[in-house]
């Protein structure tokens, strides 16, 4: 045991890291519909970072959560996405950028012969 007017520094040192986010969205980009660009990633942090969505360039204001949802698209929503996974006390991780595409619905008309 060691006296107690003795002390010792003790260091201890550990990584934590984020992985690269990547952006996925589902098959239903059509304009009238909802749509869902979801930011992936894999982090040693839980619960402490925050997510930036960026449309053509501009960051898309009060939207950090995971998911970035447009509940009636139309052909203003498409373009360029990316969102950057920041964490306090590490790099900002940056997904590689998704292109969105809004399409029109084609609907076929019917007609009769006689």
């Amino acid at each position: 045991a060691l006296p107690i007017s003795e002390s010792r520094e003790v260091f201890i040192s550990f990584r934590i890291s984020v992985v690269r986010p990547t952006i996925r969205t589902g098959d239903n980009n059509v304009i009238g519909a909802a749509v869902t660009l979801t930011c992936d990633t894999v982090s040693d942090v839980d619960g402490t970072g925050y997510y930036v969505w960026v449309h053509n360039g501009a960051t898309l204001i009060g939207r950090h959560d995971r998911l970035y949802t447009v509940q009636t698209a139309n052909t203003s929503y498409a373009g360029t996405y990316t969102c950057r996974v920041l964490v306090p006390g590490f790099d900002v991780k940056e997904s590689c950028k998704l292109d969105l595409v809004v399409k029109k619905v084609v609907t076929p008309v019917l007609t009769t012969t006689t």
